[in-house]
């Protein structure tokens, strides 16, 4: 019996309430304002090079994050109450960069270690 490689039915790599990873693209969950829907992201994109960085790799300070939407560094959040939680406790913010894209495409993810593990296997760090 064949079996079946199509990437919807696989099991993620990593996998939390703000993102699902496969190895050939990723879901971002309520990406979409106002209705929550997902982006998927390809890997590699038919649009350039797939690559990520943290928001602490790109220093980025509260003006630079957004709880849902476009910020004025243009990352397009996905939807996380926390991620602008001054001084307490909020999830690592993941920037994602395809090629000739403009807007890149941010997430929170709740496991730091495991996260960066499975995207460090997939993609290359943005250095800026």
């Amino acid at each position: 019996m064949a079996e079946n490689l199509n990437p919807t039915t696989r099991a993620p790599l990593y996998k939390d309430k703000f993102v699902e990873i496969f190895s050939d693209h990723l879901c971002i969950k309520s990406y979409y304002f106002p209705l929550g829907r997902e982006k998927r992201v390809d890997i590699p994109s038919d649009n350039g090079g797939v690559s990520f960085a943290t928001d602490k790799d790109l220093e980025l300070t509260w003006l630079d994050w957004k709880g849902w939407g476009m910020a004025p560094n243009n990352v397009w959040w996905a939807s996380d109450s926390q991620r602008r939680n001054v001084g307490g406790r909020r999830n690592l913010g993941i920037v994602i960069t395809v090629g000739n894209e403009r807007v890149r495409k941010g997430f929170s993810v709740e496991n730091d270690k495991a996260a960066l593990k499975v995207l460090e296997m997939l993609l290359p760090r943005t250095r800026y």
